[in-house]
C-alpha cells in the first residue's frame, strides 16, 4: 500500500521541501508560475484515515458577465470526465470562484502512476488557465496557508511539474 510519503518523493519533491512537516500536517500548497502568466495554486492534502490524496486547484473568479459562458464551459469539459481526467469542479460561493479538485487513493496506487496523476492534473489545470475566462483570485493566495508549506516554481511545461522550492 503506497504512503503520502512515497507519493511525495516520487514527485521529486524531497530536495525542495520538509517531507517530514508535510507529513505531520498532512498538507502542503504548490505554487506554479506558467507560460499563460497566471499563476497555479495545487494543494495536496492526505486523508491518512480514508488513505486518500486529495487535489484542489483554484481556477479563478467568474466575470459576472462570462457566467453563462463559463458554466456552459464547464459543463462541456465535465461531460463523462474526459476533459477533467476524472477530475471535478467546485464553485466557492463565497468568492465566486471556480475550483477543480481530483482524489487519489493510496490504497490502490503505486507511486509512479499517482505522480503521473498528480502530473496530469497540474497540466488540465494550466490548460484550464489558458482557457477559461476567469480571473485569478488574489484572496487565495496565502489563505490557509497556516498548517501548509508553501512552495514557488516555475513549471517544467508538457507533462513535467513544476520545480518548487520552499519559502
Amino acid at each position: 500500500m503506497m504512503q503520502y510519503r512515497d507519493l511525495l518523493l516520487a514527485l521529486g519533491l524531497q530536495e525542495k521541501i520538509d517531507i517530514d512537516q508535510v507529513l505531520e500536517t498532512g498538507s502542503c500548497l504548490v505554487r506554479m508560475d506558467h507560460s499563460g502568466g497566471k499563476a497555479l495554486e495545487l494543494t495536496l492534502e492526505c486523508d491518512n484515515e480514508r488513505q486518500v490524496v486529495w487535489l484542489y486547484a483554484p481556477l479563478g473568479r467568474v466575470k459576472a458577465e462570462a457566467r453563462a459562458d463559463v458554466y456552459g464551459m464547464l459543463l462541456r469539459m465535465h461531460l463523462f470526465g474526459l476533459a477533467t481526467g476524472g477530475a471535478y469542479f467546485g464553485f466557492d460561493a463565497q468568492r465566486d470562484t471556480i475550483n477543480l479538485f481530483k482524489s487519489i487513493r493510496l490504497a490502490s496506487a503505486v507511486a509512479p502512476d499517482a505522480a503521473r496523476q498528480v502530473k496530469a492534473f497540474v497540466n488540465d489545470v494550466q490548460a484550464m488557465l489558458q482557457t477559461l475566462p476567469v480571473e485569478p483570485d488574489t484572496a487565495m493566495t496565502g489563505a490557509g496557508l497556516n498548517h501548509m508549506t508553501l512552495l514557488t516554481g516555475s513549471s517544467a511545461g508538457a507533462g513535467g511539474m513544476a520545480s518548487p522550492q520552499q519559502v
